[in-house]
């Protein structure tokens, strides 16, 4: 259990947006937002700097609304749940350069690191076994059986892959529009072509090339992908497999967690805009789910459950659950 009157802060911060919380006990006293804080994606003078924003609204916002009842703690344990911190050997480098900077701009702020993902998971079950997937622009999954096996499957990445992610089913919808409409594939451009081109700002399908190459903002993705949930509602057949396609393999990632936990029971959650929020993507994922709970025996509940990774990650800095025994990606011996 968290002490009642623990000041502690949480952060979430992923590729576009970052949101910080300063909480007492389970009481939120402040909100902070910023920009993207993915130090691999932005770099880490971005990522801090919007990190730096966001802690200190959350900071500003406790204080007026304590006035004469604040009083400034010595340390504020401090858990950032962060996307690119656990990529390897650079995502801990970067952990390490956002805990200088965090620790220079507030000298009595204690941070920790951890994934988005861990946090996202900490802020469901709270040290309980279950299962996480994550269906947003990428996809990935974490699971934990309540004792010592903390396994993960899928973030790889859009260059390696992240199937069912909302990003693998939007470059494969380009990826068919473009064949299809210079011959590469029989049938010439489909009929939901047009709707996902203007979704995007696009004349000529060529237009996709130069935003693929980039990679396609929160915005373009989000109507994107909207174009192509439009398309299938309307009873256009590709857009409609494609979406139910990532429900299914994202089932998968459950599935392949499952299997490997060992529980006869596991509750799952979902986080991600494009799983949740993406009514043909979430029934697909359902369907499969029970699926895999005919297949290997096993009961998989699905939990309607919003994720709160503010509250995880401020629940990791402080050890409110010893069994999720997680590595703060910031420690060394230069901190």
């Amino acid at each position: 259990m968290l002490p009642r009157m623990q000041l502690r802060i949480g952060v979430d911060g992923g590729g576009s947006k970052t949101r910080a919380s300063l909480f007492s006990g389970k009481t939120r006293l402040g909100l902070g937002r910023a920009g993207p804080s993915n130090p691999l994606a932005v770099g880490t003078e971005t990522a801090g700097s919007n990190l730096m924003r966001a802690v200190q609204q959350a900071l500003d916002e406790a204080r007026e609304r304590m006035g004469k009842d604040w009083e400034e703690p010595s340390s504020l344990p401090c858990g950032l749940g962060l996307a690119g911190v656990g990529a390897g050997e650079e995502g801990r480098q970067a952990a390490q350069a956002l805990a200088g900077l965090l620790r220079g701009r507030f000298p009595n702020l204690r941070p920790q690191f951890y994934t988005d993902l861990e946090a996202a998971f900490a802020g469901t079950f709270e040290g309980r076994p279950g299962i996480l997937v994550i269906g947003g622009t990428g996809s990935s999954a974490l699971g934990f059986d309540g004792a010592s096996q903390l396994l993960r499957v899928g973030g790889f990445g859009k260059r390696l892959g992240d199937p069912g992610s909302g990003f693998a089913v939007l470059l494969e919808a380009a990826q068919l529009l473009l064949s299809k409409s210079e011959g590469l594939l029989p049938g010439g451009m489909p009929s939901w072509g047009p709707a996902l081109l203007h979704a995007l700002g696009c004349a000529d399908p060529r237009d996709l090339i130069p935003i693929f190459a980039r990679d396609p903002s929160p915005l373009e993705l989000e109507q994107g992908i909207r174009a192509l949930e439009e398309a299938a509602s309307g009873g256009e057949a590709v857009p409609g497999e494609l979406l139910r396609k990532a429900g299914r393999i994202l089932a998968d990632h459950a599935g392949a967690l499952g299997a490997r936990l060992g529980l006869s029971e596991v509750r799952v959650a979902c986080a991600g805009g494009f799983l949740c929020k993406a009514p043909m993507v979430l029934d697909s994922f359902c369907a499969r789910l029970e699926g895999h709970s005919r297949e290997q025996q096993r009961s998989y509940v699905f939990l309607d459950r919003s994720p709160d990774p503010e509250w995880g990650a401020a629940g990791l800095a402080v050890g409110a659950w010893p069994s999720l025994r997680l590595e703060d990606r910031a420690q060394s011996e230069t901190l």
